[in-house]
């Protein structure tokens, strides 16, 4: 058995995923990994314990080294070592982005249904929220460019993307992004582009970073970390590349002002493992979820076809359409929980979502068989007649 597909507890390892004590529950929500890490990771991680000492550590040259040879290779842009800032996570690190490039009551554009802090930190930072929503088709979801344009005529000063999109799947191309970078350069607007989930692109759709973009366009703050690729959310370290001096300046200024916590010893360690030994590992886990998206797709096609699927071509995380059961988003979450499964409700990324729900497919494939009965298991029970 690989090691994706060995079963590994995570009960009663202060594992936010799985903070229950019933071991008949498959939890498919919050998105980290349900197997272990990279070899490479933790034979480093061993090795860095084994000295013993754990005393304040600075980003130190070879760091920047090894992620900057891993966007070349992997992304395929050249960035500048001092363009890196390394940050304990990228949620906290929009927070800074937006109190550090806006200002209170400043608009702020996302595009639903998206990831749920983005509405958190532009609620807790004071700035209005303004919604561009996605434009679904046949379950494949487009950007709409004449209403994204409107809002930048009337103010917005920042935009969040999400490349890929969590949690619909799209993997943008190359001329979505160009039209993105156009509008923001043309309505001088900020960009964050939280890429988080670009080594997951499971088809032969490549990934577009928006440093691909850069010197054309440099008012822009990219977000990375190893912590989706290797599950290593809970070491807190990511990578923001910031090519503009200026905008690097002010940023790493606020971070001072804010006393903001660079990646702790560990997460140095993991990160540097990961990006130097662990691309084989990384290769062997995106064939690992195709045929857990290949299963769920067969299984769901075959003994599910009411459910609508979108189209998966980045991340790990299946979005599905449970409208036709006429129930708020809650009950089938209840529901679905009382069987043994939890799953994310849609309407934690849009309003209108509600009848949606968010699968994890980072996980062994006897997990996800279990969870599709029980899925069916849930849906039967639904719409059986009498």
């Amino acid at each position: 058995m690989d090691c994706f597909n060995k079963p590994v507890s995570r009960l009663k390892t202060a594992s936010a995923k799985w903070n229950f004590d019933d071991e008949h529950i498959l939890s498919f929500s919050i998105a980290d990994s349900d197997y272990p890490t990279a070899p490479a990771v933790i034979k480093a991680l061993k090795k860095r314990c084994d000295h013993g000492i754990f005393g304040y550590t600075r980003i130190d040259d070879e760091y920047r080294a090894i992620i900057v040879r891993w966007f070349a290779k992997r992304y395929r842009y050249q960035i500048q070592a001092d363009w890196l800032v390394p940050t304990a996570g990228i949620v906290p690190s929009i927070a800074l982005a937006i109190e550090t490039f806006t200002n209170e009551g400043d608009a702020i554009l996302i595009q639903p249904p998206v990831y749920n802090p983005f509405y958190t930190v532009i609620e807790a930072t004071k700035r209005e929220t303004i919604l561009n929503k996605l434009i679904c088709r046949n379950y494949h979801y487009e950007m709409d460019f004449a209403d994204l344009e409107k809002h930048f005529k009337n103010g917005v000063k920042m935009m969040i993307l999400c490349s890929p999109h969590n949690p619909v799947g799209r993997v943008w191309t190359k001329e979505e992004l160009t039209l993105v970078v156009a509008l923001c350069k043309k309505y001088q607007v900020v960009l964050f582009s939280d890429e988080i989930h670009c080594d997951f692109v499971l088809y032969d759709q490549a990934f577009v970073s928006l440093g691909q973009f850069i010197p054309e366009f440099s008012h822009l703050i990219i977000g990375t970390a190893p912590s989706k690729t290797f599950n290593l959310a809970g070491l807190k370290t990511a990578n923001l590349v910031i090519p503009d001096d200026d905008f690097r300046t002010r940023y790493l200024e606020q971070m001072e002002r804010h006393f903001a916590s660079l990646p702790n010893l560990m997460g140095i360690t993991a990160c540097k493992a990961a990006y130097s030994d662990g691309e084989e590992w990384l290769e062997k886990q995106l064939q690992h979820l195709r045929n857990n998206h290949h299963l769920a797709v067969q299984f769901l096609s075959s003994h599910l076809p009411q459910v609508g699927i979108a189209k998966l071509e980045g991340t790990y995380l299946l979005w599905l359409d449970l409208r036709f059961l006429n129930m708020k988003g809650e009950d089938i979450c209840h529901g679905l929980k009382a069987l043994g499964m939890i799953v994310n409700e849609g309407q934690n990324y849009g309003r209108e979502c509600n009848g949606f729900i968010r699968i994890n497919l980072a996980c062994p494939q006897s997990y996800l068989e279990k969870g599709l009965l029980i899925l069916e298991k849930f849906i039967n029970s639904q719409t059986k007649t009498s």
